[in-house]
C-alpha cells in the first residue's frame, strides 16, 4: 500500500492582476544529487564549455546503486534546433554487448546543455512505443546551462534486454529563430549494473514455488505493451486530450498466460491547463468578464477506461515547469518532478478475466474539466506464467463511485472566497487461475481533495499599482494503491 498526503499553504503577492503565468505558454502555438557512480562513464560529445555554464538540478531521492561497475551504453546524441511539429528523432536500439549478464539496476541518464534564449520544452523518450521518460527542459542563459536527469528504469528490464533491434524515439519540440536562439544539445546513456555476487536472482525454475509468489509480484514485468500513438507522426507519441468531452484510446491484445497486469500512465498538462490547480470557477470568470482567464475550477482527474468502462483514475501531481510562474524561482534548483515527471500505476489484475480471451481490447483516457491540452499515454506491464499456456480469470466485485465535486463561491467583484471539495473511490476484486493456483487480487483507489482560496485586490494610490494577495489552503489525500493478492493459506500485499 502506498499513500500520499500533503498540505500546501502559500501566499502570492503579484503586482498587476494576471493569472498564473508561464513563459512557455507564449510560444506554444497549436540535482542537489551531484554524486553519481556512473557519471564518468558518460560518453560526452556535447560541444560546449561546461566550465562556464550554470548547473541546474532537481532535488530528488538518490538512486540506490549496487557496488558493481556499470556497462554503459551511449544511445543517442542529438542537437535539438527547430524540431517543433517535426517527427521524433529515432535511432536503432539493440541491447549492449554485456546484455547476457544479470542486471540488478538500469539507469537512464539524460544530459543536456543549452546557451542563449529559449523557453522550457516538454520532451519524451520511447522505446518501441513504451515511454521511458518525460521531462521539461531547463531555460538557458546567455552564458549557458547544463542539467541532467537520472532515472531508474529497471522496471523496463524485459524491454531493454530484448534480443532484437528496436526503435528508440525522442521528441523535444523546440523553436529556433532570431529571437529564440537556444539549441538543446542532448546525450542519452543507459547504465546497466550487474548483480552483486552475493545477491540471488529468481529464475524460471523457482518461479512456480509458492514461496516466490510474493517476490514475483514485486518483480519486473515479462512484457510491456505500449498504449501510445504509432509512428510516423510530427509530434511526441502521446495522445492529446483537448477538452473534457474528448477520450483518446488504443487497441491492444495480451497473451493468454498473463497472471498480473499494471497500467503505468504518463501525464503532462499544458497551455490553458498548465496551471489547472490555480484555475478559477466559471461563475467568477463570467461575473468579472475575465475572458482570457482559464476556468473550470481547480479539479482535474484522468479517467482510465477498459473497453469503454471506467477501471481506474489518476489525480495528477501539481508539477510546475521551469518556466512556470516566474522562471527565476527555478534557478538553479528546479521545481519538484519538473525534470522527471512522475508516472502513475493502476492495478489491472482484477480485470484480467475480461482480457484473456485472445481478442483485441481498448484502453482509453479522458480528463475531467480539461482545457486544452493534456499529453497522456501509458505502458501496460504484464507478468506471464511460463508454466501455463493459458490462465483464466474473472471479476468478482467492482465498485466505482464517481468523483463527487462540490464547489462554492462567495465573491464581490474580484475579491472573494472559493471552496472546492471532491472525493472518489474505485474498488475491484478479481481472481486468476495460474500455475500458482487461484490468486485473488483486491485493489482500492481512494482520493480526497479540499481547497480553500481567498483573493483580495486593491489599488495602491501611492504606488499606482493594483496589488493582489491570495491565500490558498489545500490538502490532497489518496490511497493510490492498496493491493492484496491471496493464495490459499498465503497473502501478499503492499
Amino acid at each position: 500500500m502506498a499513500s500520499s498526503l500533503f498540505s500546501l499553504h502559500f501566499f502570492l503577492l503579484l503586482f498587476l492582476y494576471q493569472p498564473l503565468f508561464s513563459m512557455a505558454n507564449l510560444h506554444k502555438s497549436n540535482n542537489m544529487i551531484l554524486r553519481s557512480n556512473h557519471r564518468s562513464h558518460l560518453i560526452n560529445t556535447i560541444p560546449f564549455n561546461e566550465n562556464s555554464s550554470t548547473v541546474y538540478f532537481e532535488v530528488t531521492k538518490p538512486i540506490k546503486l549496487p557496488n558493481t561497475k556499470p556497462c554503459s551504453y551511449h544511445v543517442l546524441h542529438h542537437d535539438f534546433g527547430f524540431t517543433y511539429g517535426r517527427p521524433p528523432v529515432v535511432v536503432n536500439y539493440t541491447p549492449p554487448a554485456c546484455y547476457s549478464q544479470k542486471f540488478t539496476k538500469i539507469v537512464l541518464e539524460w544530459k543536456a546543455t543549452c546557451k542563449g534564449t529559449q523557453f522550457d520544452r516538454i520532451f519524451g523518450v520511447w522505446l518501441s512505443g513504451v515511454e521511458l521518460l518525460r521531462g521539461c527542459t531547463a531555460e538557458p542563459t546567455p552564458k549557458g546551462i547544463i542539467w541532467s536527469v537520472e532515472k531508474d528504469i529497471t522496471r523496463y528490464n524485459s524491454l531493454l534486454l530484448k534480443n532484437q533491434t528496436q526503435t528508440l524515439a525522442v521528441y523535444l519540440g523546440n523553436i529556433v529563430d532570431q529571437t529564440y536562439t537556444g539549441v538543446y544539445h542532448v546525450n542519452l546513456t543507459f547504465h546497466f549494473y550487474p548483480v552483486e555476487c552475493n545477491v540471488m536472482i529468481n529464475n524460471d525454475e523457482n518461479k512456480t514455488s509458492l514461496n516466490n509468489l510474493a517476490s514475483n509480484y514485486y518483480s519486473k514485468a515479462d512484457l510491456i505493451l505500449p498504449i501510445s500513438q504509432d509512428r510516423p507522426l510530427n509530434d511526441g507519441l502521446w495522445f492529446e486530450v483537448r477538452n473534457s468531452n474528448e477520450t483518446k484510446s488504443k487497441q491492444f491484445q495480451i497473451p493468454e498466460n498473463v497472471y498480473r497486469a499494471v497500467l503505468e500512465v504518463y501525464i503532462s498538462f499544458h497551455e490553458n491547463d498548465e496551471f489547472w490547480y490555480g484555475n478559477f470557477q466559471n461563475d467568477y470568470i463570467a461575473a468579472n468578464n475575465l475572458s482570457d482567464t482559464p476556468g473550470n475550477g481547480p479539479f482535474r482527474e484522468v479517467v482510465i477506461y477498459l473497453d469503454g468502462e471506467v477501471v481506474g483514475a489518476v489525480w495528477p501531481f501539481t508539477v510546475i515547469y521551469t518556466g512556470g510562474i516566474n522562471p527565476s524561482f527555478w534557478t538553479p534548483i528546479t521545481g519538484i518532478s519538473s525534470f522527471n515527471l512522475p508516472s502513475y500505476d493502476t492495478e489491472m489484475t482484477p480485470f484480467l478475466g475480461n482480457m484473456l480471451d485472445g481478442k483485441p481490447h481498448t484502453l482509453g483516457f479522458s480528463v475531467t474539466n480539461a482545457l486544452n491540452v493534456w499529453f497522456i499515454d501509458a505502458n501496460l506491464h504484464l507478468w506471464l506464467d511460463t508454466r501455463k499456456a493459458k490462465t483464466e480469470g474473472g471479476l468478482v466485485k467492482f465498485s466505482n463511485k464517481a468523483a463527487n465535486v462540490y464547489e462554492e463561491s462567495d465573491f464581490k467583484g474580484l475579491n472573494g472566497t472559493f471552496l472546492t471539495n471532491s472525493k472518489r473511490l474505485i474498488s475491484s476484486t478479481g481472481w486468476i487461475k495460474s500455475s500458482y493456483g487461484n490468486i485473488t487480487t483486491h485493489s482500492i483507489q481512494e482520493f480526497r481533495l479540499h481547497i480553500t482560496r481567498r483573493r483580495f485586490l486593491h489599488f495602491c494610490q501611492q504606488c499606482h499599482v493594483r496589488i493582489q494577495r491570495e491565500q490558498v489552503q489545500a490538502w490532497w489525500f489518496g490511497f493510490l494503491h492498496q493491493l492484496s493478492a491471496k493464495y490459499p493459506e498465503s497473502t501478499i500485499g503492499y
